[in-house]
């Protein structure tokens, strides 16, 4: 079984996540972020769907049915856990570097 088939039941509300990703990143198509290669990149691997999907499942299960603009509630809570989640380990890299280039 791969992802692809887990993630399944909830494939559209992922693709709303990840249209909510790139709206928060990229803001309208104006560029918010300086380096809007790295946020790309970053959010295009394939770990970065497992938070919202763990998300999803769980609104899922508490409520199985969910009004469309619930789902999108839900989607956009996803995709802000997502990007919680995300800041935390782009700061610690940082931090990270900052600690190894000082011990150079």
């Amino acid at each position: 079984m791969n992802l692809e088939n887990i993630y399944s039941p909830i494939h559209k509300e992922l693709k709303l996540v990840e249209q909510q990703l790139e709206q928060l990143t990229k803001g309208n198509g104006r560029q918010v972020l300086s380096n809007q290669r790295i946020t790309d990149c970053f959010f295009n691997m394939k770990g970065k769907r497992f938070r919202p999907a763990l998300t999803l499942f769980s609104a899922g299960m508490v409520n199985t049915q969910q009004a469309p603009e619930e789902k999108e509630r839900v989607a956009h809570l996803a995709a802000s856990f997502e990007l919680l989640h995300s800041a935390s380990l782009i700061h610690e890299y940082i931090h990270l570097h900052r600690i190894f280039i000082s011990l150079s």
